[in-house]
């Protein structure tokens, strides 16, 4: 190809506008419904832990739906209850403080469980989840990784929860993700020797600067020719 025509090119490359706009755009949130998901859970769950689970996700169920008397009722009276450092030390505290805000997040939050770990040994059972967690806050999505354990007693022919520990943090940025780097910072060096870098791109290129980089490519041409 003519190298008259590959700087010409170059430089009509340079001009569109919207080139280097990639990471600018604005994205917006995708469709979410608030719930939980444990279709695509792995599970490793003994089957003496099968009715303790039950009582986890019934307790999850009832909290995430707002009804907070069924909530209670999978509590043990005595639970202790461990969240970013905080203690709530009964049933009756945890229903009558934290349990309304945790109630109003999970309502319009979609809780995907990722893997859950039971075993139970005589009349004590521990229950170990790890969930993805998608919520809005205004117009942006916070994705939040979320683990859970619960400790449950059987009293009976029931099982109730004597514990929990909760844990989350905000999920990686996926904007933060390694890019392909632009294609002129993969040219070798012999390149480099005869094209030298152009200027970092701060926009649309005006045509004073056009001129500059053909005339630039002209002389590099003359003297590879």
């Amino acid at each position: 190809m003519n190298p008259i025509r590959i700087a010409l090119a170059l430089a009509a490359m340079l001009c569109a506008p919207g080139l280097f706009a990639h990471g600018q755009e604005k994205h917006e949130p995708a469709q979410m419904t608030a719930g939980r998901d444990v279709s695509q859970a792995k599970l490793g769950i003994e089957p003496a832990a099968a009715e303790a689970v039950a009582t986890v996700e019934r307790f999850s169920a009832a909290l995430g739906a707002g009804d907070l008397t069924k909530a209670g009722a999978e509590l043990d009276p005595g639970v202790i209850i461990l969240e970013s450092g905080a203690v709530e030390r009964s049933r009756d505290e945890y229903l009558g403080g934290h349990a309304k805000g945790d109630a109003a997040f999970l309502k319009s939050a979609r809780i995907s469980l990722r893997q859950r770990t039971a075993r139970a040994s005589g009349d004590l059972a521990w229950v170990s989840s790890e969930s993805a967690i998608h919520t809005m806050k205004g117009k942006e999505m916070l994705m939040i990784d979320a683990t859970e354990t619960m400790v449950l007693r059987r009293s009976g022919q029931a099982w109730r929860i004597v514990h929990i520990h909760w844990s989350s943090r905000r999920a990686k940025d996926q904007s933060t993700a390694v890019r392909p780097k632009p294609l002129r910072e993969h040219a070798g060096a012999a390149h480099q020797a005869h094209h030298p870098r152009l200027p970092p791109p701060t926009g649309s290129i005006q045509p004073a600067e056009v001129a500059t980089i053909l005339e630039r490519q002209s002389n590099d041409l003359a003297i590879v020719a």
